[in-house]
Parts: structure tokens; sequence; C-alpha cells
């Protein structure tokens, strides 16, 4: 077993006996893992808090995917409900990507996150870049806690935990994310239905991929990138096109692989990066994003500033291949 801090474990001890309300956020454009880690912890709550209420926020509005395996709010949450709140943020590595910004409104704040740590601005945090996946911390936190792990809570925590991991096979994996993985197990949830919500798509998806593939472009130094035209994605009736980048996955010689598409709602263009072994956070928060070491995200103003960030990470592969020949 991982030995948790066990000031913030004290701490957020205290604070779970104190509050009745629990305001639970994600990031921006949410994922499995920002979902799982939070949808973990409100099940934990209904478990062993019953009396208190908790509430994922902006969960409402959600149209992407997760709506076949978490159950997303109803309604949106009254602010009245979030000044009395203990807000608790997941997977978010920076104050401006937390999904709603409410939390500003909450009594006090906490935040649980894998991400290298580029900021603080929670009263309680707890940020570990060895962890696989923020729903992993949560898993581990619980039973750190002393409580024990129902079939609900490790549903959501393993499919935060195959998405981040890439099913397993990203270098974030360790042998603690196995040893989570292997409790996951034992409560007897549904895998089947989790991988299914996970990685089952509507046909037009798969031609989408299809296409952001026959789009691409790659180059002599081993660099992958698709710049998408404006509206495509919805051409494709695709809801969530983030993980377009996905589709240059596993091509031989590309070391490093990019993508970038105009979202409509709020006029701007985002991209993803993506590499096996080459850290790449670096490149995204040069033009503003971040992420993990081999993971990564961006918005941008302007198109242009794709090309010129595809530029920048070229000559990066252009002088690692000089120097290893």
């Amino acid at each position: 077993m991982i030995n948790i801090d066990p000031h913030f474990i004290h701490n957020l001890t205290n604070k779970l006996k104190t509050f009745d309300n629990f305001s639970l956020y994600v990031h921006v454009n949410p994922d499995f893992d920002a979902f799982g880690a939070a949808f973990a912890f409100k099940a934990f709550l209904a478990v062993y808090f019953p009396h208190k209420k908790a509430y994922v926020m902006g969960s409402h509005n959600i149209k992407a995917d997760g709506k076949d395996l978490f159950p997303f709010e109803a309604a949106p949450i009254d602010d009245a409900f979030v000044k009395n709140s203990l807000a608790i943020i997941f997977d978010t590595s920076n104050q401006e990507r937390v999904l709603t910004q409410k939390h500003k409104l909450a009594k006090e704040t906490v935040r649980i996150d894998h991400h290298p740590k580029t900021e603080s601005f929670a009263d309680l945090e707890w940020i570990d870049p060895a962890f696989s996946a923020a729903a992993e911390m949560v898993g581990y936190l619980i039973l750190q806690m002393g409580y024990e792990l129902n079939a609900e809570m490790a549903a959501y925590i393993y499919a935060g935990i195959i998405t981040d991991t890439q099913r397993f096979s990203s270098s974030a994996t360790t042998p603690q994310t196995f040893a989570l993985t292997a409790k996951l197990l034992e409560t007897g949830f549904n895998r089947n239905k989790v991988h299914d919500a996970v990685y089952l798509k509507p046909l037009l998806e798969h031609k989408y991929f299809s296409y952001v593939l026959n789009k691409a472009k790659i180059t002599p130094n081993g660099l992958a990138y698709a710049l998408l035209k404006k509206g495509t994605y919805k051409q494709f009736g695709v809801v969530s096109p983030l993980p377009m980048v996905h589709a240059l996955n596993n091509i031989k010689g590309v070391k490093i692989w990019t993508t970038c598409y105009f979202n409509e709602d709020i006029k701007k263009w985002i991209g993803s990066i993506r590499s096996r072994s080459i850290p790449i956070n670096n490149f995204a928060q040069m033009f503003g994003g971040g992420g993990h070491k081999y993971a990564a995200a961006f918005v941008l103003d302007d198109k242009r500033q794709f090309m010129k960030l595809v530029e920048i990470m070229d000559d990066f592969l252009a002088k690692q291949k000089h120097v290893n020949s």
C-alpha cells in the first residue's frame, strides 16, 4: 500500500465530517479520468456519508463521452448550495480550467491532481504526478482513509485508469496501478459495461478518425500532425472531437503526434499532443497549454499558432535526430 501525506488525510477526514454539502469539479472538456475520479468520490460519499449531499458540477451540460457510464446531474446546481459546500477539484492543473468556475463560491477548496504542479489554488492540495490517473489517486485515498471500495466506485476508477494509461500501455502505468486495479476487480464490477462506454463509438465517429488519419501529414523527422477545417467534426456528427489525436496513435516511425480543430462553442482552436517517450508538455506550455509528460493539450486563437507549434516540434525532432546520428 502506498502512503499518502498524513497531513492531507487528517485534514480531509475532518472536512468530510464537518461539511454537509460537497461540490465536485472537473476540468473543461472533461475526460473519463476527471469524471471517473469525481463520480467515484461522489459514490464513496453516498455510501459512507449518506446524509450528506454531493454533486458533480457542470455535468448536466455534458453531451460527450461518458453518458452511458456516469450518472450526470439532471440540472445545474444552485449557487446557494455551493456557497455552503466544500469544493473538491479533480484532475485539474490550473484554476482557469475548472469547469463552471463555481469553486470560487465555496467555503473551502480541496484539489486532487496528478498533473505536474504549476500553481496552487486550493486550501488543501494533494498533487502527485507519480500516479497514472486522478481516479487512481481517489481509489488509494478511499482505501488509505480506511474505507472499502464497492463495485460502483471501482467501475468509475477503472474507467479513469484505462483511459489515462491507454489500456495500461503508457509509461505512466506503475506496479501501484496494477495493484489498485486488482482490488477494483475484486469488487466484481461489470468490466464489459465500462469497456463499452469507453470504446464503442458510432460508425460516423470511426469514419471521422479515418478522415483525420487520411488528412495527417508526417515529417521526415517523425512528427505526425493534422489540422482540421472548421466544421469538419460536425459533418461527422461528432460531439467531442478532442480524442481524435488517438487516430494517429501507433504509427511506426512517428515520435510525436498532434491534432487541432476549431471549437464552434468557444471560437478557438483546440488541440492535443502525444508521444510515447519524449516529454511534450513543455511544447503545450509555450502556447498557454499544459498537461502530462507524454500527453498535453492547448487552446489557440489562430490556426497559424498551430503551424508554429508544428514547426517548433519538428525542429526539436530534427535536432534530436542529428544528435543521435
